[in-house]
Formats: structure tokens, C-alpha cells, sequence
């Protein structure tokens, strides 16, 4: 069901901004490719969310929360750039218009300085998806992108409260 009220209320808020947006970002937001790509990116954060939910990661979610109370923007702005690489973006595809914006900004620095990166097996081509059945069968591949970003969104976490830099590949 809340993945039912996100859909409609993210075509509410589609259809609601196209009205004052320029041509040129409209054909942006009706692209089937990038329609995919916000759909995958939507599942990736479903997911995340409902696996800090289960038992087997309270630790996980403790420190999710303290970071969360802590640095909002950081905390937002690293699941965003989760998102964004696990289904095959790179700090490029960022809006050079919205670097002024600090989750831009930031987003872009955890690419650039390889703090959030994702091996090439979990990452969703959402280029290639053209159907429902298809992106149903990429959800393995979302769901082991998820845990990889918890495992490695802590143990980075736990280096940059240390004062060593964190890298992701590690």
C-alpha cells in the first residue's frame, strides 16, 4: 500500500510541476528511460528504508538515525547518491543548474572522492528495462545494492566519526 500512495502521489507532483516547468525539463520528466530510472531509484529507496526496519539491522538503523539527527542533509543527500549509482549514474548525470543546492553538492563530492560507489554486478541498467516484468526481475539486484549500501554506508560512517577518510570500495 505505501508503495501504491508514493507512486500516486509522485505522478500528482509530476503532473503538478510540468505545468510550470519549461519545455525543454518536461521532455525530461515524460522520457521512458528517465520515468525507469526515477522508478528504480524510488524502489532502491523503498527498500532501504524497509530493510533498516528489520531486526537483523537495529545496529545499522541506530547509527542511520543518530547521523539523521545529527546532519539531515548529509544523511539524505547519501542515500540519494546510493540511489543514484545503483541504478547506473554517475556524478555527470547531476544537474549542473542544481549545484548550488547543498544534497547536490554533496551527492556529487561522495562520487568524486569514491565514499559512495557500487560494485558493477549491483547495478541496475534501468536503460535497458522497457517492461514491468522486467524491472520486477532486477529486484535481487536492487535488494543486494541495499544491503551492500548499509554494510558499507556504516563502516564509512564509522571511519569519518574516527577522522580517517572513508572509501566505499573497501
Amino acid at each position: 500500500m505505501a508503495s501504491n500512495r508514493n507512486k500516486y502521489f509522485w505522478e500528482d507532483v509530476t503532473a503538478a510541476l510540468q505545468e510550470d516547468l519549461p519545455e525543454d525539463y518536461r521532455s525530461h520528466l515524460t522520457d521512458p528511460e528517465e520515468q525507469m530510472f526515477h522508478k528504480c531509484s524510488q524502489r532502491f529507496q523503498d527498500m532501504f528504508r524497509e530493510a533498516l526496519n528489520d531486526p537483523s539491522h537495529a545496529e545499522n538503523k541506530a547509527l542511520y538515525e543518530e547521523k539523521l539527527g545529527r546532519n539531515i542533509i548529509m544523511v539524505e543527500s547519501e542515500v540519494e547518491t546510493w540511489a543514484l549509482i545503483s541504478n547506473g549514474k554517475t556524478a555527470n548525470h547531476l544537474d549542473a543548474e542544481e549545484e548550488r543546492n547543498g544534497l547536490t553538492r554533496m551527492m556529487q563530492s561522495f562520487i568524486t572522492n569514491g565514499d559512495v560507489s557500487v560494485p558493477q554486478a549491483l547495478i541496475t541498467d534501468y536503460k535497458s528495462i522497457k517492461t514491468d516484468e522486467e524491472f520486477e526481475a532486477t529486484a535481487e539486484t536492487t535488494r543486494a545494492a541495499v544491503e551492500y549500501a548499509i554494510a558499507t554506508s556504516r563502516t564509512w560512517g564509522a571511519s569519518r566519526a574516527s577522522g580517517r577518510r572513508g572509501d566505499a570500495a573497501s
